[in-house]
Formats: structure tokens, sequence, C-alpha cells
């Protein structure tokens, strides 16, 4: 979706082997967790994992740059460094969809459709999926969501038949 939208993504990842996937779902560039101390600093982070990722990308943040957390998967309880913070004039927010009112659920799902829908449909945009499970597998896919090194979402299967 960065990329769609104009912007060099740089996906950081705890597993090497998922690099190339990376790079050929539209990140410029993909490192290792252990690397993000090298990178030029960065105008924004979108958080997807949570408290392990968040401490480590306090080091790469440039003046004025924004951290969304959109995921906690890894914990939700982090140490931020408030100087670095104040210092850098970063931001530092927080975004879900659960929280919201179907009205603003609603809203943001007409902008991403308008945004999204002609790449995706020329198949321009695609999500990977990891593996799929029949909703009556719910507890071993979530075990499974659980485990690290997976690439791609997981998706639970409803059987639409009676």
């Amino acid at each position: 979706v960065a990329r769609l939208l104009g912007a060099n993504a740089t996906a950081v990842t705890r597993t090497p082997e998922h690099h190339q996937r990376l790079r050929d779902v539209g990140a410029t560039l993909a490192i290792t967790a252990d690397d993000e101390t090298s990178l030029t600093p960065v105008d924004v982070v979108i958080e997807l994992v949570g408290a392990a990722h968040l401490e480590a990308v306090q080091a790469i943040l440039a003046p004025r740059a924004r951290i969304v957390v959109i995921g906690v998967g890894s914990g939700a309880r982090a140490q931020i460094d408030l100087r670095r913070v104040m210092t850098l004039r970063a931001t530092l927010t927080g975004s879900t969809l659960r929280a919201r009112s179907r009205e603003e659920k609603t809203e943001v799902t007409e902008r991403a459709c308008a945004t999204l829908a002609d790449a995706w449909s020329r198949g321009v945009l695609r999500v990977p999926v990891a593996r799929t499970f029949d909703v009556a597998e719910a507890a071993a896919a979530y075990e499974y969501f659980s485990r690290p090194g997976k690439f791609g979402k997981v998706v639970l299967v409803v059987d639409a038949a009676p």
C-alpha cells in the first residue's frame, strides 16, 4: 500500500528468509530487525508488532517522525525515551478499527476502497496468505498465528453452505 501511495517502504522482519517476499509485495528495502540501527532515519513507522519493535524503532526516527501503532502482538507495554520523542518532535499515535463507530468504519472502508480498489482489481495490490483454516479450527488457527516465522495473513474460512 505504501508503494502504491508513492512512499519508499522499508520492511523489517525477524526472518531473513522473508526479505524477497517483502520486496515482492512492494517493499523498497527489506531488513532483519537486528539491522534497524543501520537505517537512514525514517519519517513514518507503521508498527504492526508492538512492544518488541517499538523500543528499537526509536533509534531510527527522523526529526518530526510519526509512529503509528496498529498491532500489539508482541506486547502492549514498551519503554519510550520521552527525551528522544521531544528532541525529534516525534508523534506517537495508535489506530484500530475495533473501537470506532459504525459510521467511522464505513468512512475508513469507503476511503480505502476509493484509494485501493483499482489496484486490487488489476492484481497490483496483493495480500499474502500464510494459511487458511476452517472456522471450526479457530483454536488451531490462533495457535499458528501466535508462532513467529509465518508470512502473510491467517484466514478463517466460513462455509456458506447450509
